[in-house]
């Protein structure tokens, strides 16, 4: 089933071969292994969808000069895929995905097999893309960093089901169990008679001095356990993990509440945090 914002939820299964066919030409695919045919040069590569539908040569031509300019490939129009850098060659799978004019283009663990300067590269590129061509971007990936830097919103799949989605920032802020499983995060153990509490922190209050605050106006002492800043493509967010006295437990809620801050008790949450 394919959801669309602007048309109903489709069923593939009930389209014609050629209402398929079209609905195929809609969505870009670019892949782990760059998928390209060594034999032919970087612009025989990208013209083949086109030869497919019978695109005449001079339009074959015009576009794939065009998406080769786009993504930086120019000058290695006639060079064979042996001779370029893993990051050129996905370059070259993004342009041949691109020739069709898709609406969505599904990326299949597409930086998996670069580094980190590459994938960084690739992702600015595809972030360019988005912007200029107004097209969704679908990334199938296991790489955290990968969706933090380019992603919008997110899904985390399980067993064929959609086990979590939200906005990215929504999602690494609540830390759901999924999430956890998925990044391998062990529980944290706090002493008996602490009370573990997660204050979520968000780009408008990022710099504040909340917690010398909370110390000084309502004295109660705690212990940081836990802390990180995450940077997404447009913003900054990130959890606080403290330990403060059970029975002063209201009062940091009540402090952070007043606020505006989310602050959330985990003690009464075995499967995310334990308690010793």
């Amino acid at each position: 089933m394919i959801s669309n914002p602007h048309e109903m939820t489709r069923s593939l299964s009930s389209l014609s071969d050629d209402a398929l066919r079209h609905f195929r030409k809609d969505i870009g695919m670019i892949f782990q292994n760059f998928a390209l045919l060594n034999r032919k040069t970087v612009f025989e590569n990208v013209v083949l969808p086109m030869q497919c539908w019978g695109y005449s040569k001079s339009r074959m031509n015009a576009i794939a000069k065009e998406l080769l300019s786009l993504v930086g490939l120019e000058n290695k129009i006639n060079a064979y895929p042996i001779e370029l850098s893993g990051g050129q060659k996905q370059r070259v799978g993004i342009a041949r995905a691109l020739t069709l004019e898709p609406k969505i283009l599904l990326c299949d663990e597409a930086t998996s097999s670069l580094d980190p300067g590459m994938t960084q590269s690739i992702l600015d590129l595809l972030r360019n893309i988005n912007e200029k061509l107004g097209l969704t971007i679908v990334f199938v990936t296991h790489e955290m960093d990968v969706i933090k830097l380019i992603c919008d919103k997110m899904a985390i799949i399980a067993e064929g089901r959609i086990n979590v989605s939200g906005s990215v920032e929504s999602v690494f802020l609540q830390e759901p169990e999924a999430l956890l499983e998925l990044v391998g995060q062990r529980p944290m153990d706090i002493h008996h008679g602490k009370a573990l509490v997660r204050v979520s922190v968000k780009n408008e209050n990022i710099a504040d001095t909340f917690l010398y605050e909370m110390a000084r106006e309502i004295a109660v002492p705690f212990t940081i356990l836990s802390a990180g800043i995450e940077r997404t493509n447009r913003k900054r967010f990130g959890n606080i993990f403290l330990a403060v006295p059970e029975n002063d437990l209201q009062k940091v809620l009540i402090f952070f509440n007043d606020r505006k801050m989310t602050c959330v008790p985990h003690n009464d949450s075995p499967a995310e945090r334990s308690i010793r």
